[in-house]
């Protein structure tokens, strides 16, 4: 199981994250495209953030989007490797990303 937070702004859902402290993973954030720009992911982040220094975890990873890696690197992470994903019909690029934490 991995737990999923909402966040609100006057009561409208603008975004949720996953995670897991366990597998020392960041699974998603998702803004509205609405909401974007307006601090809300990076909210969300350190959020996430303090749950898992307060686990014990030493280090986090993530795969962004090619979208999301810029958000991801201003927030310190690192891009480990390139990842082509196989879709039905292409394929897309994506990035392992970690931090020290």
């Amino acid at each position: 199981d991995t737990p999923w937070y909402l966040i609100e702004d006057n009561q409208k859902l603008v975004g949720f994250c996953q995670f897991s402290t366990e597998d020392e993973c960041l699974y998603q954030i998702n803004i509205d495209p609405d909401f974007k720009g307006k601090g809300y992911g990076k909210k969300l982040y350190l959020f996430i953030e303090n749950i898992f220094k307060s686990a014990g975890v030493k280090r986090m990873e993530l795969w962004s989007t090619v979208n999301a890696k810029e958000f991801y690197a201003k927030l310190g992470f690192v891009v480990v490797k390139k990842i082509k994903t196989k879709l039905i019909n292409t394929e897309m690029d994506e990035y392992l990303m970690e931090k020290e934490l």
